[in-house]
């Protein structure tokens, strides 16, 4: 089968065309004209484009059969990128399948556009959308404009939690913050993961499908993890010695995220600095897969707690 994947040059992109690759489809892969191409699995064909210029996809999706929708940004300084990138660069890619041949368009968005979940209440179906920051926003408004394009084009909609995978810079930020003793907590905070093989996995599936519901579908590989126990996890893993947990209240994490909110809005700085106090402001960010499970046959065979020091390998 022949497939166009967007966001090839990124981490789960990479992963992804490695797989399609091993599944004999033919793959294309989009990458933007300043992307490295070091390190793209063999047997990919990589294509110079962008997603936020639409006169450079007709070229990229033409005889392609599925086109899966990865690329977009998680962080920026302002929501004008996000819309730029995230919502038009989605429509770009729907406008340009139109009138071809494409059977199949997988969209990943992101747990952020459903917003937080309540706590001990992880989302299981979607609805009662409520975002909050300009990642989230941006991420449902292309949901809509998926949905609006199918079913005259067969869409799938997902929402991943956090994706993780060998050498995570990510998590390792969070080892090298417990190696100076002090584990933040955040009370009630709950987390889900999905392992990056997790995810590739079932993108495969659904290029091999005949069909498959819209959904979005929430993807995690299971149960939840409270702060605590992840701390735990760390700690086990031998990333520094038993830090001190200190517990934060909810109103002064609350204050401390606007705070730092607003300031970093008036530095200029960077969106992971504002996007980071949001989340941690939030009750939480769980989900679990039941639908995809009942719908897609996803089987997640990996959870964190087992490859945790794989994530940590090299840092």
């Amino acid at each position: 089968m022949r497939v166009v994947v967007t966001g090839a040059t990124g981490v789960v992109g990479r992963a992804l065309c490695a797989r399609l690759v091993a599944a004999g489809h033919d793959v294309r892969g989009l990458a933007r004209p300043s992307a490295s191409l070091d390190g793209m699995p063999a047997g990919v064909r990589m294509v110079r484009g962008d997603i936020t210029v639409a006169e450079t996809l007709p070229a990229v999706v033409e005889s392609a059969q599925v086109v899966i929708h990865l690329a977009g940004v998680q962080t920026a300084a302002r929501r004008s990128t996000f819309r730029r990138v995230n919502v038009d660069g989605t429509r770009n890619m729907l406008d340009a399948c139109r009138g071809r041949d494409v059977e199949r368009f997988v969209f990943l968005s992101s747990l952020s556009a459903q917003g937080p979940s309540a706590p001990g209440h992880p989302h299981v179906f979607a609805g009662g959308e409520h975002p909050t920051d300009g990642f989230g926003e941006s991420k449902l408004a292309a949901e809509k404009l998926v949905a609006a394009a199918s079913p005259g084009l067969r869409s799938t909609i997902l929402r991943p939690a956090v994706v993780y995978g060998p050498s995570d810079p990510r998590l390792a930020a969070f080892g090298r913050l417990l190696k100076t003793r002090v584990a933040p907590l955040v009370p009630g905070l709950e987390l889900s993961f999905l392992h990056r093989d997790d995810l590739c996995a079932l993108i495969v599936q659904l290029t091999e499908l005949p069909s498959a519901p819209l959904g979005p579908y929430f993807l995690s590989d299971g149960e939840p993890l409270s702060m605590e126990r992840l701390v735990d996890l760390f700690e086990r893993a031998g990333k520094g010695p038993p830090a001190v947990r200190l517990p934060l209240p909810a109103m002064l994490v609350e204050r401390l995220a606007r705070s730092v909110d607003r300031a970093s809005t008036a530095a200029g700085i960077g969106g992971r600095v504002r996007r980071l106090a949001r989340l941690l402001a939030a009750p939480g960010w769980a989900c679990r897969p039941t639908l995809a499970e009942q719908q897609l046959g996803f089987r997640p065979q990996k959870r964190l707690e087992f490859e945790l020091p794989a994530a940590l390998e090299g840092h």
